[in-house]
């Protein structure tokens, strides 16, 4: 393993960090706007459809890397 097979370890172990960091800071988003209440609410909504919209997009991604990366460890 160590010799033929660190580089895709440390591969799919990169790719969960990236996908894992980019949800964070869209769940910190997601906090944030949640805070600021009914101050804009023309603007909230489409905001808020798309943090929805990224956050299934990013889940699905976390899900297909996490599932590509079990079956490959295996």
């Amino acid at each position: 393993m160590l010799r033929y097979n660190l580089g895709s370890l440390a591969f799919g172990s990169f790719l969960i960090a990236v996908v894992v960091i980019i949800r964070l800071i869209f769940e910190y988003i997601d906090a944030k706007m949640k805070g600021v209440g009914e101050g804009g609410a023309v603007m909230a909504a489409p905001v808020k459809c798309l943090m929805k919209c990224v956050r299934c997009c990013l889940d699905c991604c976390h899900r297909f890397v996490k599932y590509i990366n079990k079956n490959a460890y295996c």
